[in-house]
Order: structure tokens, then sequence, then C-alpha cells
């Protein structure tokens, strides 16, 4: 479902799709963008380009609508998400990584939807965004249909927020629980961050669950789901040793 007309960047992607027969209609999905890819072109940062979340829904999960909401306002000649200047299928602006669950045990329908991931960005005190005042901090939103959020909190968790967080509900512990990126500098390692039991809220110390042997191995982001009482994962990797560099380049690792 991304199009994309050169010079433009394709949807990052980093995609949530919920399955509801009940809901009208019962495919929801929500997915990452950078708006623009302005500070290093041929590689966008979620923490100097301008990101945003949007939305889809289909029918029959194969065939999607991208449905113009209108709730944000993108300059035409910064984005290339389509839909035009008025921001097309965006639903919030300067997020990342977010990782939307519709939890089957909320009574309360405000809140249905729930949300993971980078809420700001980092704040930097020059315009060539290379002196940092403030780090990327996250944390959790909720809605009540996945289009409109709000009550965002800022967790102050060790993790790093420029990636895809897997947000799913662990019926074994009753807590909400998220794999994210690790805070190791040396390792891209997979985190564990669990929530209070029964609660949207109180999460805590990240717990580092997964190593890879070589610093050049990045274990990037991992989509968890419960099966018959264990959790398979779908793991993100990235080689750093198997990009060849141009001649003159230097290879810098974020």
């Amino acid at each position: 479902m991304s199009s994309c007309v050169p010079p433009c960047r394709l949807e990052a992607g980093y995609p949530s799709v919920v399955y509801d027969p009940a809901d009208t209609p019962p495919f929801k999905m929500w997915y990452n963008s950078f708006v623009s890819c302005m500070w290093r072109p041929q590689i966008c940062s979620p923490d100097r380009d301008a990101t945003a979340l949007l939305y889809a829904h289909s029918e029959d999960g194969i065939l999607w609508n991208k449905p113009s909401n209108f709730h944000f306002t993108v300059l035409k000649e910064e984005h290339h998400i389509g839909g035009g200047s008025r921001g097309g299928n965006v639903v919030r602006m300067h997020v990342f990584g977010i990782s939307v669950f519709k939890d089957p045990h909320e009574t309360n329908k405000s809140r249905q939807f729930k949300a993971f991931g980078m809420l700001q960005q980092p704040v930097f005190e020059d315009a060539d965004q290379l002196h940092q005042l403030t780090n990327a901090s996250g944390g959790t939103m909720v809605s009540a249909d996945g289009i409109t959020w709000s009550e965002d909190t800022i967790w102050p968790l060790n993790i790093r927020w420029d990636t895809h967080h897997s947000l799913f509900w662990d019926e074994a512990r009753q807590t909400f629980a998220v794999i994210t990126r690790g805070p190791s500098p040396n390792r891209r390692t997979l985190a564990l961050v669990r929530s209070e039991p029964g609660k949207f809220s109180g999460f805590g110390f990240a717990e580092v669950v997964a190593t890879p042997q070589r610093p050049d191995d990045q274990m990037h982001s991992a989509q968890v789901f419960p099966y018959y009482g264990i959790y398979l994962s779908i793991l993100t990797t990235y080689d750093a040793n198997c990009t060849e560099l141009a001649p003159g380049q230097s290879r810098v690792m974020p």
C-alpha cells in the first residue's frame, strides 16, 4: 500500500494490525512514516526528521484504504506521504515506533485502543541539529477509535526510543508488556518492560532479554505474540558489515 514518486521516501512501516470481526471495517492498521528527510537525505533519522503515525483500514486485510482524517497540517513542500497539504491519513505528528493494541479487557471504551512508543523527539539547540538539549522520550497514550489520541504519559525508561516497540497483553502475568530496544551502547539488545499488574501504567525497569554475539549485529526490534503458552517473535536485524561504503565515506552507527 506504500506509494512513492522519487525523490520522496517510502513510509517507514513498523505496522500494528488489529482484527476485530465486530468492528466495521474489521481490519485496522497503524504505521509510521518519515514526513520529511532533510537532515541526512540518504538516512532518515527519527531523532531529527519529522515523523508521523498514519492510519489505514480494510474489509479483507488485502485492499487497504487511507482515509483523509485532516487532523494535522503538513506543509506540502516538506512532506511526501500523500493526502494533500492537510496531512491525509496522519493521526499523530512527531511520534515514532508506535505500537497499537486493542485491549479486549478494557471496559472504558474511551481507552480501548492503547499505544506505546516515542512521543517526543529530541530538542536541539542549533539549526544543524548537532548539539542536543534533551533526549527523546516516550510512553503511552489511549484512544476510543484509534484516530484521536489522548492521555499522553511519559515513562522515564532506560531504553532507546528510535525503534519499533511491541506492545501486548501477557495473560499469564496479567500485565502489559513491551519488547523494545535495550539501553546497551555497544550491543543492540532487546529489552522487556512490564506494567503494573492489570494496569496500563507503572511501566518499570527495562530488563535485557536478548544480546547479539557481535557488536555489528543489531537486534533492532521484535514483534512478539503469545501462542499456546509460549511467545513467538519476528525479529528485525541489521548487519553493519553487509553494507559497502562509497569511497571517502565513513561508517556512522546510530
